[in-house]
């Protein structure tokens, strides 16, 4: 009988003289580690026709997503790895150390969640929350379409038809006979199980035919012989070596590894079995290796708040109105650490490592930002969402930029705590949350980083009155500052820098923060004026197509209220210039737009509030100057110009 309890593990050690598990640690230089999600619920396109339980919706949690008993079996999964390699990973978690990846799936997202929780939990002088002890960890996705590591897609069907003995066939018939459905292949036999398995396992009673083909099923796997190191197959199952083909029992040398694994090579690029494959970059996980002699810097910041302490500052903030249908709330991520390309020449601090966080990461400040905000968020939509928290209720979509990620995590984290009834690990406050996120090529919303015409655009900005400030801070930096990213950038940079508590050369405070930040607010509406159509069309498409959508009854999940974007600064700036909205404001980090669809006096129209810290509750906006409430149809029509027609030119 087959197995389909968390997790069947493969870790792929790469070392020079493998030993025992307690004596490989000095010799280990990578690791891989494969793992199958957690316990779920039954997935819609599995379930047979006769299948007593086919109406069933396993509220909260919802079809085919995580249970609470597979989230406690992947924290325990990331225990297990964190014993296991505690001398080989860092204590504290740094980014370049690690890297996960996920199919693009609610259930593995949340295993995956689960995991890294585990396997890194906050440990002082990085604890934001002691109430919480957790930290948001940046992981990577893969679309379906595009996945050849992990759920290969490929449109041509690689399985070998097997000829079936009398044994088998009976099998076939028998469950034919019962499940309302001819079985055809191995795939329709291993939807019944697992259907029937999870069913069971989530406490339901089986039909007593179901019952016999948990005991019948013959599931033959295929077995490759790959040079896996260890395999478990399942929690509390031992771990244990596997062989290798074409090399000794203990160890396996990297040529003989190579040549034992070629037969399983996917296609090369220009094969059609499968389409072009995409190379994936491991290079940053050597990191590591390098950046341990060099990491030495740790932020100080002020004492840890209570969580009461961060609901007091709330107070003032008021609940939404019970005329609110929907809403979209558009954030810019917590602090950061300087990003890759932000130094200059003369930066004193170019060659400062961030440890432990790393280069353009949330800081142990940006998580309490957004974890605050994501509070603020429940004090205001508390009636609205409600307490208990499934996969519809809301959805969350994030720049690619890990800090845009790890942002969205501590809004989640805030926004919907378990009860205790949800806790899947005692005294542990978190539960995992999957979203989605836009690649670096897809980003039509937050960053533009692949378009051509848009960073084309910011070389265009000619402000007669900048020129003596862009001469003087090339000068001073030794790079030319001669447009509007430079200046954004460099901005950036010393705000973070100070924040961070580096030290500055004297001339920094001639121009900080003035007049450097008003030469920002100037460059935001020349901007505005060359860029809106490319900065704000993504983002305008996906709001009225979502509250058309939820008005005629097409939103899909139909039961969603709210969606969350974690973005970036000029993000906002695009949003607000959409709606005519933009007086020079900056947004501060952890700022927030929140789009509110209402229906007032039998009208549909929409609200926008800005939270960027000025006041205590966030402040209305006037709407294409059409004051604080905007009809639908008016807003419709008056953004028309940038959700209609074809998608903005991007490329040269």
């Amino acid at each position: 009988m087959c197995n389909i309890l968390f997790t069947g593990i493969i870790l792929f050690i790469l070392n020079v003289n493998f030993c025992t598990a307690a004596r490989d640690q000095d010799t280990l230089e990578l690791v891989h580690v494969i793992f199958r999600h957690g316990n779920r619920t039954t997935i819609p396109d599995m379930i047979y026709p006769s299948d007593p339980h086919i109406n069933e919706t396993y509220y909260p949690f919802g079809q085919a997503e995580l249970t609470l008993e597979g989230k406690r079996n992947a924290y325990n999964f990331g225990v297990e790895i964190r014993a296991r390699y505690q001398s080989f990973l860092n204590e504290t978690y740094f980014p370049p150390e690690i890297k996960a990846f996920t199919s693009n799936i609610s259930r593995t997202q949340m295993t995956l969640q689960s995991v890294l929780t585990a396997m890194y939990p906050p440990i002082y002088p990085n604890v934001v929350l002691p109430y919480l002890m957790w930290q948001p960890i940046s992981y990577e996705t893969i679309p379906t379409n595009d996945d050849t590591l992990i759920m290969v897609n490929c449109s041509k069907k690689l399985e070998t038809p097997v000829k079936r003995d009398q044994e088998l066939q009976n099998l076939y018939d028998y469950v034919s006979a019962h499940a309302g459905k001819k079985m055809i292949d191995s795939n329709d036999i291993m939807n019944v199980y697992n259907t029937i398995l999870v069913e069971k396992q989530n406490g339901f009673p089986v039909p007593d035919w179901a019952e016999e083909i948990l005991t019948m099923a013959n599931c033959k796997m295929q077995r490759y012989h790959f040079g896996l190191v260890y395999f478990q197959n399942g929690p509390g199952n031992e771990l244990r070596q596997l062989k290798f083909k074409k090399c000794s029992k203990d160890f396996c040398k990297m040529k003989d590894f190579i040549e034992s694994t070629k037969h399983l090579y996917i296609p090369e690029p220009n094969s059609k079995l499968c389409g072009v494959i995409k190379s994936l970059d491991f290079s940053s996980l050597k990191m590591y290796l390098i950046l341990w002699l060099i990491l030495n810097v740790v932020p100080n910041f002020e004492a840890l708040p209570s969580k009461q302490d961060l609901l007091n500052e709330l107070v003032n903030v008021p609940p939404a109105e019970d005329t609110l249908l929907f809403a979209h709330v558009l954030f810019r991520h917590g602090d950061r650490t300087p990003t890759s390309i932000s130094t200059y020449a003369n930066d004193p601090n170019k060659y400062a490592s961030y440890w432990p966080i790393g280069v353009g990461q949330l800081t142990k400040l940006g998580m309490l930002e957004t974890y605050k905000l994501g509070l603020e968020l429940r004090k205001r939509y508390d009636n609205f969402l409600g307490n208990v928290y499934f996969p519809d209720l809301i959805g969350g979509l994030s720049s690619p930029k890990p800090r845009c990620k790890t942002s969205l995590q501590s809004v989640f984290a805030a926004l919907f705590p378990p009860s205790e009834e949800e806790q899947f690990i005692a005294d542990l406050q978190w539960r995992p949350i999957a979203y989605e996120y836009l690649s670096d090529n897809e980003d039509d919303t937050f960053a533009l980083y692949e378009c051509d015409n848009y960073w084309n655009l910011t070389h265009e900005v000619t402000d007669k009155s900048l020129f003596d400030l862009y001469d003087y801070l090339t000068e001073q930096t030794g790079e030319p500052i001669r447009n509007s990213s430079a200046l954004f950038i460099l901005h950036e940079t010393i705000s973070v820098t100070i924040k961070l508590g580096k030290p500055q050369p004297k001339w920094v405070f001639n121009i900080y923060p003035e007049p450097l930040r008003s030469a920002c607010r100037e460059v935001y509406y020349d901007m505005l004026q060359q860029r809106l159509r490319l900065g704000a069309s993504g983002l305008y498409r996906r709001l009225t197509s979502d509250i058309v959508k939820k008005l005629e009854g097409k939103l899909s999940p139909p039961r969603r209220k709210m969606m969350l974007y974690s973005a970036h600064e000029q993000t906002l700036v695009y949003a607000l210039g959409g709606i005519e909205a933009y007086s020079g404001q900056v947004p501060k980090l952890a700022s927030y737009l929140a789009f509110e669809w209402h229906y007032i006096n039998q009208t549909y129209g929409l609200k926008v509030l800005f939270q960027n810290y000025d006041e205590v509750a966030p402040v209305p906006i006037n709407i294409l100057q059409q004051g604080e409430f905007c009809p639908l149809e008016v807003l419709l029509n008056g953004t028309k110009w940038l959700t209609e027609g074809p998608k903005p030119f991007c490329r040269k």
